[in-house]
C-alpha cells in the first residue's frame, strides 16, 4: 500500500508541479479511492490530510525531479485548468509501469484527479492488470502549527 501511495505521488507530481501556482496553500483533505482494472468498486476511501506551503509549491519541481525515482514524464499538457499526463518508471528489479493522469483543478483551494497505472514489464504485481486512483482533494484552512 505503501508504495502504491509513493506511485501515486510521483504520478501526480506532473499535474502538481504544472499547477503549482493555482493552488493556495494550505491545509488539504485528500481523498482517495484505488480501484483494480475492470472492478466497479475498490479500497474503502483513504482519508488524508496534506499541508501544501509556498515553499513547497515553490520547490515542487525540484521534489519531483529527483532522478533517483526512476519515473520520467513523457507527456503533459495543459488546457486551462486542466492537466493531462503520461509517465514511465522503471525499478531496479526490471519492472516498468505506464501512469496516466487526468487532474482538472476546480479552483485555486480543489483539484480532481484520476490516474491510471498498468505494469508494463517485470515480476507479477496487483499493477499487472491496471489500478485506478480516483482522488479530490480540497483546501480546508491553514496549516497547523
Amino acid at each position: 500500500m505503501k508504495r502504491m501511495a509513493i506511485v501515486f505521488v510521483i504520478a501526480l507530481g506532473p499535474a502538481l508541479l504544472a499547477q503549482a501556482i493555482s493552488l493556495k496553500p494550505g491545509q488539504y483533505e485528500v481523498v482517495s479511492v484505488m480501484a483494480p482494472a475492470g472492478r466497479a468498486t475498490g479500497m474503502p476511501p483513504r482519508k488524508d490530510l496534506h499541508c501544501y506551503t509556498p515553499q513547497e509549491l515553490d520547490h515542487l519541481s525540484d521534489l519531483m525531479a529527483k532522478k533517483d525515482k526512476g519515473c520520467n514524464v513523457v507527456k503533459s499538457n495543459v488546457a486551462g485548468s486542466a492537466l493531462s499526463f503520461v509517465t514511465e518508471c522503471s525499478s531496479p528489479d526490471g519492472s516498468k509501469m505506464t501512469i496516466t493522469g487526468d487532474v482538472t483543478f476546480a479552483s485555486r483551494e480543489s483539484y480532481h484527479s484520476v490516474v491510471n497505472m498498468k505494469q508494463t514489464a517485470g515480476p507479477p504485481t496487483p499493477f499487472a492488470q491496471g489500478m485506478t486512483v480516483t482522488t479530490d482533494a480540497k483546501r480546508i484552512g491553514e496549516c497547523a502549527k
